[in-house]
């Protein structure tokens, strides 16, 4: 669509909170994940557009490691149900 903050076209998307986390992932714990660490969005200190998907598995079972209430919520996102 046609961006609004500059020249041309840029891809957007909605974004909406699905669950609100008791023990939420820290920064600091991305960078000690050894998947994680060389994520682009960890190096660049979750600073402009997270490209996260290649990444969703280890991050969603980083999730349900610290918080598994929520395992039902996110279940229509767990990576294997995700194309």
């Amino acid at each position: 669509m046609k961006a609004g903050y500059r020249e041309g076209k840029d891809f957007m998307a909605n974004i909406r909170r699905v669950c609100t986390l008791e023990s939420p992932i820290y920064l600091r714990e991305l960078r000690q994940n050894p998947i994680l660490k060389t994520a682009g969005f960890v190096r660049g200190d979750m600073r402009g557009r997270a490209r996260v998907s290649d990444h969703w598995p280890e991050l969603y079972a980083m999730i349900i490691a610290r918080n598994p209430s929520v395992r039902r919520t996110l279940g229509a996102y767990a990576p294997d149900r995700l194309a």
